[in-house]
């Protein structure tokens, strides 16, 4: 191999980024973020093998919930106890910081991606982010409610529904120029989260009491329609993309309730998941629901199709209940059949290995080639690009590959 041909694989391999990859994102699904808030961290779950990825991250006092920006870059964090959120950069697991008051407790991204809303627990406004500069718009909005929680935003990120916890009732806040609450919402005791169907017709909000309930609101007349029982004290509330399914986690039950959107009743039996169920989200190709169990410290998977639990929980850190997933669908990965192949990285069975065929093998890992791009890649056969087969790939290309 040529100095020029050498020069050139360092500067690929540099521009896409190989280090980070390698040290943080060696994943083929999408990564989960949870918000631990007594340990003050978040932890970090690879989808594809629902093991923890590297050391949680810490972030400040209290972090509850968190949200991710439409193109997964960067994760937002409340933080309780804290006068600032947390920002990650899931590039990086880089974090910086922003200031916006105590007892910051909901927050949802527009999905433009060009603002993210925070709810105030103590002052019961509503702040607003430029996520472009990340900086604090000075316009805030008075709820109208006590001790507003979670929100919502539609899918036309025009309105926003707040619950206010103390209050009873969700406060629907026009996110135009105006910026004011248009009307509020009377739903029943102690309501939580909060989800609004992909179409923007229903909003979906759970009553955080002993005879839980779930408030079913209709979208274009501002009411309640009807309530569906779940079970103890629930809390956090997922949808599935495609909008069909409402998940429910009944924090007292152990347990989450499965809503069918078409009838508004609940479906089958409770899943039993482990103590405090708190927090849920589903991937966005809708396969798997992931629950966070605040008072276990683990998280449990719910596969979508057997609405089952998949494995045995992952320990996280010490109460969970935010959650977020990243854009992307979970891939299910072969059996993996070590040294299956001749020379990693001969992509063209040549024999030798080329600079071009080490940049594919970049390119795949980083999901910008399919695997088909570089069969002879994937030494161990478990479907995805590592590291450590792009170095034996660079050892091929520099030593010649293996005789015999």
């Amino acid at each position: 191999m040529s100095s020029r041909q050498l020069r050139r694989l360092q500067y690929t391999l540099s521009a896409a980024g190989l280090l980070w990859w390698h040290s943080a994102r060696a994943h083929a699904a999408p990564l989960v973020y949870v918000a631990n808030f007594t340990s003050g961290t978040v932890s970090v779950i690879d989808a594809a093998t629902n093991t923890l990825i590297g050391a949680p991250i810490t972030v400040g006092v209290g972090p509850f919930t968190m949200a991710l920006t439409p193109d997964g870059r960067h994760a937002y964090v409340t933080n309780l106890a804290s006068t600032f959120l947390s920002i990650i950069d899931t590039t990086t697991n880089a974090l910086t910081s922003l200031t916006v008051g105590l007892y910051a407790y909901g927050i949802a991204i527009n999905p433009n991606g060009a603002h993210a809303y925070v709810t105030n627990n103590r002052t019961a406004r509503l702040s607003t982010i430029d996520l472009a500069t990340n900086s604090v718009e000075p316009q805030t909005v008075d709820l109208g409610g006590d001790r507003p929680v979670e929100l919502a935003i539609m899918p036309d990120g025009q309105t926003a529904y707040v619950s206010n916890y103390a209050s009873a009732s969700v406060s629907v806040v026009d996110l135009t120029s105006s910026m004011v609450v248009v009307t509020t919402i009377d739903v029943g005791s102690s309501p939580r989260g909060i989800v609004i169907t992909p179409d923007g017709t229903r909003a979906y909000v759970a009553n955080n009491i002993a005879h839980g309930k779930v408030a079913v609101i209709d979208t274009s007349a501002n009411k309640v329609v009807t309530s569906v029982a779940v079970e103890s004290f629930p809390a956090g509330v997922a949808i599935v993309p495609d909008g069909t399914r409402v998940y429910v986690a009944n924090y007292r039950s152990r347990s989450v309730s499965v809503i069918d959107t078409a009838t508004n009743a609940v479906a089958g039996k409770p899943i039993i998941v482990g103590a405090g169920p708190s927090g849920l989200a589903a991937t966005s190709d809708g396969a798997l629901v992931y629950v966070t169990n605040r008072d276990a410290g683990t998280v449990s998977v719910i596969d979508t199709a057997t609405e089952q639990v998949m494995g045995h929980p992952i320990t996280v850190g010490t109460q969970p209940h935010g959650i977020a997933i990243e854009p992307g669908a979970v891939v299910a990965r072969p059996t993996p059949t070590p040294g299956g192949t001749a020379c990693v990285g001969d992509c063209d069975g040549s024999g030798s290995v080329e600079v071009e065929e080490i940049v594919t093998m970049v390119n795949i890992a980083l999901g910008s080639e399919p695997l088909s791009s570089c069969v002879a890649g994937d030494d161990d056969g478990d479907g995805m690009i590592s590291v450590n087969e792009i170095i034996a790939a660079v050892n091929n290309a520099l030593n010649g590959c293996p005789q015999g």
